[in-house]
């Protein structure tokens, strides 16, 4: 029985998360809190378990240093609050929330240069990339 319930602990953690989206009451019944939040889909995290998530993630990928960390995270947090509240004004609007969005990234990778180093900076604006093209693959754009 133990093997079974691996293999299916195994597939909630699939790669796309898609099946975590689908039945978040089994993945929350049986993970922490920790894992949970990194897997939720974003729109049902709050604004400060999202600056958590893009802090860690830029911490690790862009190597930060902790003063880097600290004003980071701040800017994170604002830009989180920011876009929740986008989010609510344009429910159901999805070209007008996308539109609103890029612009808010604008704003935020400006406070960004602010912090980072051009390395880093390259680095993160290469993994935005990325992470939009993956989005527009799994979408079939």
């Amino acid at each position: 029985m133990k093997t079974v319930y691996f293999f299916v602990a195994f597939m909630l953690v699939n790669p796309a998360g898609k099946l975590l989206a689908n039945y978040p009451e089994l993945w929350n019944n049986h993970q922490s809190d920790a894992v949970t939040v990194a897997f939720q889909p974003a729109q049902q995290r709050t604004p400060e378990e999202m600056a958590k998530h893009e802090t860690g993630w830029m911490r690790k990928e862009l190597t930060l240093t902790p003063e880097q960390v600290s004003k980071v995270d701040s800017i994170n947090l604002v830009y989180a609050n920011k876009l929740q509240a986008l989010r609510q004004q344009y429910q159901g609007n999805h070209q007008e929330l996308r539109s609103r969005r890029a612009e808010l990234e604008i704003h935020k990778r400006t406070d960004l240069s602010l912090v980072l180093t051009p390395d880093q900076l390259q680095k993160y604006d290469d993994a935005l990339a990325a992470r939009r093209e993956q989005r527009q693959n799994q979408r079939g754009n």
